[in-house]
């Protein structure tokens, strides 16, 4: 009886106590993803990113595990370490723990119109049942199906450690109301963008994944920014 009871309390404690594994890694965003764009247009992003809830670091890895694209279509994966190119397929990365890491999608259209679907499995390496997977969906539509925002936004270096430029190409000389926001898209700072060439300091930011966004409604344009 004693030796049951003692059973018994070991199992409630691991129960009440032990870490839920499959809750330590979460995603930043919904786990579908849509973006589209102009079929001129260069590249389309769907921006996500997961997050390690645990205390402890972990090692993690991304996996496309569907690539469902129109013929003509590339598209590349980027985590905290870099943008690769459109074939690669895997790629491990570190996260400490309570970090964050960006898992966006790029897609090079190439004048190729159409819909298609990138699907990507995040897991740690050394326990797989700890995992999320995020599904990007992307369209491309003739120039004339919706507005195309006529904004053009660049940033350099990127990554950057402190100072970034961010060129605004626009057919306007109006300033643009912006703001810089966190993965959990939080505004950390507003801005003011003139067009042309605009200087920003990110020194006093943690490290980590940033989108500077266009609040003006009629620029609906976002643009990802990495400070290491």
């Amino acid at each position: 009886m004693q030796n049951t009871l003692r059973h018994l309390a070991a199992l409630l404690f691991l129960i009440l106590f032990s870490p839920a594994v499959n809750a330590q890694l979460s995603l930043n965003t919904a786990d579908t993803l849509y973006a589209w764009g102009p079929v001129s247009t260069t590249e389309i992003v769907a921006y996500s990113g997961v997050r390690n809830n645990s205390v402890n670091p972990g090692n993690f890895r991304w996996v496309r595990t569907a690539n469902a694209q129109v013929t003509g279509w590339l598209a590349s994966i980027c985590d905290l370490n870099t943008c690769y190119l459109p074939n690669t397929d895997s790629a491990d990365f570190t996260l400490n723990g309570r970090a964050i890491s960006n898992i966006d999608c790029h897609l090079y259209p190439n004048q190729a119109l159409g819909s298609g679907t990138v699907v990507v499995r995040i897991f740690e390496v050394s326990n797989r049942t700890n995992a999320v997977t995020v599904v990007y969906r992307f369209s491309t539509h003739s120039a004339g199906f919706s507005e195309a925002s006529p904004l053009r936004l660049t940033a350099f270096p990127n990554p950057t450690q402190d100072w970034v430029t961010v060129d605004v190409d626009v057919p306007s000389t109006q300033t643009l109301s912006a703001a810089l926001r966190d993965l959990q898209g939080r505004t950390i700072q507003p801005i003011t963008l003139m067009p042309g060439r605009n200087q920003l300091d990110l020194g006093t930011l943690p490290k980590g994944c940033y989108t500077l966004s266009i609040t003006d409604r009629c620029y609906p344009v976002h643009l990802r920014i990495l400070r290491q």
